[in-house]
């Protein structure tokens, strides 16, 4: 860690011991703290992009979180940091300024369009749900933004180069017949292979885009054969999409090709819903106690209502690691696509039951007028414990033995 206090010069000796996990974050978390002090809690429009304190207390939530996760708490000191992660996270949920939240989710009573809106509104639009973003001018279709992450074939005339795997599908509950929704695997939910996208989470349906999905004036058609004449427009083949899916999250629908339609497109390191979701995990994972999952589950129905989701449904013997892992599918569903699911998966270890075995896609295939959906794997993949950390490159280790 370099920092003022620490000056070398070319005659020091160089090869300094190398600093430990739990000293990196507490430097950060010092440096934190000095941040939310300084900094203003809100800024004028022509300042916007600029940090404040609560990007400061949204980076401390996160950095404790990632902290407190059982990846790294033996490097921490076996500490038991989940209640200062859940405080954390707290603290920028209750933020005020005169009494008023700065942060609320985005939510017009418009459900799960609300949710796929965020993406594009700014704050002085009214997304008050945006902590900390990347500030940018409104970008067209041939913006990478779009462009590589539209889907192709047909006169959509995108890259189709993110595809949603069956794996990531599959984690979209299904509203049952009680008006509640359910893990597809959960009885209840009645999924059916055969119509795999009826009733799913509202989320759902803004964050991909499948066999029948309406978008920019076609209906998307990813039937597949071997013969590309019989196949759908939008797979003539498999490397169109080699999953049956294309992402539709990010991507504004009135941008389209051959236009010069614009739009904004946040890319957002902090948002609110983020921040509940912190505070569910680490005030479940604070206290073994009914009262401790009483309020992570009020944490994540906030989200899901937004979408227009029920609450969660759970027995009354809920325990800890019951919620444990529906919190996992809650920021694997709300937070895809946000550069979230690689850390998480790590920081759990959980990566290697996600990260590797069978990727799935789903083949489409016309049998008459009949459509039959069958998961194929179209690829397995190999990720060993090992990987939860990067190498060091042996040109940096050779500088410093």
């Amino acid at each position: 860690i370099m920092d003022e206090s620490r000056m070398l010069n070319p005659n020091d000796d160089l090869s300094l011991p190398r600093d430990s996990y739990q000293d990196c974050v507490n430097f950060i978390l010092e440096d934190l703290e000095k941040a939310i002090s300084m900094l203003p809690v809100t800024t004028v429009e022509t300042e916007y992009g600029r940090a404040t304190k609560g990007a400061a207390l949204a980076l401390k939530s996160r950095v404790l979180l990632f902290a407190a996760s059982p990846l790294w708490k033996k490097e921490m000191g076996n500490k038991n940091l989940w209640t200062e992660a859940a405080e954390a996270a707290k603290a920028v949920i209750d933020l005020k300024e005169n009494g008023e939240l700065i942060y609320q989710l985005y939510n017009t009573g418009n459900g799960a369009d609300d949710y796929e809106n965020l993406f594009f509104i700014r704050k002085e639009s009214g997304n008050s749900e945006v902590i900390f973003a990347k500030q940018a001018p409104a970008v067209g279709f041939n913006a990478d933004e779009i462009y590589v992450w539209a889907p192709k074939g047909g006169q959509l005339g995108g890259a189709g180069s993110v595809c949603p795997t069956q794996n990531f599908v599959d984690l979209f509950e299904k509203k049952g017949v009680d008006g509640k929704y359910y893990p597809i695997t959960d009885s209840r939910s009645g999924y059916d292979p055969q119509n795999p996208y009826k009733d799913l989470d509202p989320r759902f349906y803004k964050t991909v885009l499948y066999n029948g999905s309406q978008w920019q004036g076609e209906t998307l058609d990813l039937t597949y054969n071997p013969n590309p004449d019989d196949s759908g427009d939008h797979r003539k083949n498999k490397e169109y999409t080699r999953t049956g899916y294309y992402v539709r999250k990010y991507l504004p629908e009135p941008v389209k090709n051959l236009t010069s339609v614009t739009s904004y497109h946040n890319w957002i390191y902090f948002r609110l819903a983020e921040m509940y979701l912190n505070y569910a995990e680490a005030i479940n994972e604070a206290s073994d106690t009914q009262e401790a999952r009483n309020l992570a589950v009020e944490a994540v129905n906030k989200i899901r209502n937004r979408s227009g989701l029920s609450s969660l449904s759970f027995p009354a013997n809920l325990n800890q690691t019951q919620l444990r892992e529906r919190i996992w599918n809650e920021r694997a569903i709300e937070l895809s696509f946000e550069e979230h699911r690689w850390w998480d998966a790590r920081r759990w270890q959980k990566s290697v039951d996600w990260f590797g075995g069978p990727m799935y896609e789903m083949e489409i295939t016309k049998e008459g007028s009949t459509l039959k959906y069958e998961k194929k794997v179209f690829y397995s993949r190999v990720f060993m414990s090992y990987m939860n950390l990067y190498p060091i490159p042996i040109s940096e280790m050779n500088k410093n033995p």
